[in-house]
């Protein structure tokens, strides 16, 4: 390339050096033509070259912002996992071109309308008694496809539902592979928004409320009926998850599921909410969550011995003053810094205990993995396998150009899918 540069300015010299020649020698309207046009030829071809030198700087850029971190101890499971998920071992995402940053994916993703008519969610209602209240969940059905394979339990966002784009998206493309029975797990607080449950209770009549204890009483309910449960868990929900496997290692429990991907995970609230405080992220968020719960006092009836000013809740203008004067109140905590601590998935990570897939983007425009990724725990922990991009925004991930789909369930899948087959399930048997 340096060589053909220097061939070409060498060659513009010459003709310029000719030009000048002719002008004095020579007074021939014709051969200042003839000269002046190739005068243009050789600026043209300085011109192409720049452009050329453009746009391969382009394509080389896109080639290595392509380029993905996988992280795990070599044990003889992760290494057979990973030879068999053809998403996780090329270490490629080929993201869509114009979509090269995690806020241009993450708005692309709000925007997106995921839709899939033969896609359809029965809702059922659990009882936990009267003073604990309803929960509840969503079974998928697809078409005529009837899945009684294992259980996959999904939990979603912070305050996504199950017509959440990504949601769908995900629940689709599990459906279509005829192994999953699917069921999407609704966090009371935030998640379950269609105000139908026969008691109407949102919170706890007596006692706090804390999602993990809430988790934990529906994954006992199922594990009733179903032998084996994967989770997949987004963002929020994957913070809940990954705190309830913790918790289970560090009693020596059985948790009760057999393999978890973690997808978006915040890790720790206290770092992440500094990261996130005065941006647009913070006030998409908090704006939503006043939403919700500002319907559900219509809509709920309060437990007598949570004491909340909703004014102030109204008031509130970022996500840690919304914690401030809201959700210390119904988890009974005396600040918010001691309710993240017991939230934190970060502080139980060594504990957990079964094989788990994290998937997650140094561009996320709402956590920030270079101030909270716990790189010593992933350095500890053998049943751990990380996978980062360099782009894919705030579970997005968008790969293609004229109808960008998301990229995401292909390693989920990948990594679930490895892990039921009867070879690999004697590894992990073996490793527990």
């Amino acid at each position: 390339m340096n060589l053909y540069c220097i061939l070409i300015f060498l060659q513009f010299l010459i003709r310029y050096d000719l030009f000048i020649i002719y002008l004095i020698s020579i007074n021939s309207t014709s051969v200042k033509y003839i000269i002046y046009y190739h005068i243009k030829l050789g600026i043209t071809e300085i011109i192409n070259m720049i452009y050329f030198i453009i746009l391969l700087s382009l394509l080389l850029l896109y080639l290595y912002e392509t380029k993905c971190e996988l992280r795990f101890i070599k044990t003889e499971r992760n290494i057979k996992i990973i030879d068999n998920c053809p998403t996780l071992k090329k270490q490629v995402f080929y993201f869509t071109p114009y979509l090269f940053t995690g806020l241009l994916q993450a708005i692309f993703a709000s925007k997106k309308k995921d839709v899939d008519h033969k896609l359809k969610f029965k809702r059922e209602y659990v009882d936990f008694g009267l003073d604990f209240g309803y929960f509840a969940l969503d079974w998928a059905q697809y078409g005529q496809i009837q899945n009684d394979g294992p259980l996959i339990l999904m939990l979603s966002g912070l305050t996504a539902s199950k017509i959440e784009p990504y949601i769908i998206n995900f629940t689709s493309h599990l459906c279509q592979c005829n192994r999953w029975n699917i069921v999407l797990y609704n966090e009371r607080l935030y998640n379950n928004r269609e105000y139908l449950d026969p008691k109407r209770q949102a919170l706890p009549s007596k006692g706090y409320y804390h999602p993990v204890e809430d988790f934990r009483r529906i994954v006992e309910y199922l594990a009733q009926k179903h032998k084996k449960i994967y989770a997949v868990g987004h963002s929020f929900g994957s913070n809940t998850l990954m705190r309830y496997l913790g918790q289970c290692g560090s009693l020596n429990r059985d948790s009760l599921i057999y393999a978890a991907v973690s997808i978006a995970n915040p890790f720790d609230f206290q770092l992440g909410l500094k990261h996130l405080e005065d941006g647009i992220s913070d006030s998409y968020i908090r704006q939503h969550r006043q939403r919700i719960i500002l319907e559900k006092i219509d809509q709920y009836r309060q437990p007598e011995h949570i004491k909340i000013d909703f004014n102030k809740v109204k008031q509130s203008k970022t996500c840690t003053q919304f914690d401030q004067s809201f959700t210390i109140k119904i988890f009974n905590a005396p600040a918010k810094d001691y309710h993240y601590l017991s939230l934190n998935c970060v502080n139980m990570l060594d504990y957990v205990k079964v094989p788990t897939l994290f998937i997650q983007s140094w561009d996320d425009p709402v956590i920030n993995y270079k101030q909270i990724y716990p790189y010593e725990v992933f350095n500890r922990n053998k049943n751990f396998i990380s996978f980062f991009t360099r782009i894919g925004g705030h579970i997005a991930w968008f790969q293609g150009v004229f109808d960008p789909q998301r990229w995401y369930h292909k390693p989920s899948m990948n990594f679930s899918n490895q892990l039921g087959k009867k070879k690999l399930l004697m590894i992990v048997i073996k490793h527990q």
